[in-house]
């Protein structure tokens, strides 16, 4: 199995980070939640399909952690899990 360095696996949970950040942006901006703007934007069905497949990868990813986390942490005392 690939383990890429720590400094790789940093990268890329900031890159994921700068993805929730362009999601929640993009649907503040895009998005009708909040009413009409003075300016309606127009969505091109690549730019929707990008943001929902980012936001399915992102979803699985925090997902597939989680397991990860708790699947290693699996018969440890209150204390191990903590550190």
């Amino acid at each position: 199995m690939f383990n890429p360095p720590p400094g790789n696996r940093h990268r890329s949970t900031d890159t994921l980070s700068s993805i929730i950040d362009g999601i929640g942006a993009y649907r503040t901006h895009a998005g009708s939640a909040r009413g009409q703007h003075k300016r309606s934007y127009k969505v091109a069905p690549r730019h929707a399909r990008l943001v929902v497949h980012s936001a399915h990868s992102l979803c699985l990813y925090v997902v597939e952690t989680w397991r990860e986390r708790k699947k290693g942490s699996a018969g440890k005392s209150i204390e191990e899990n903590r550190s």
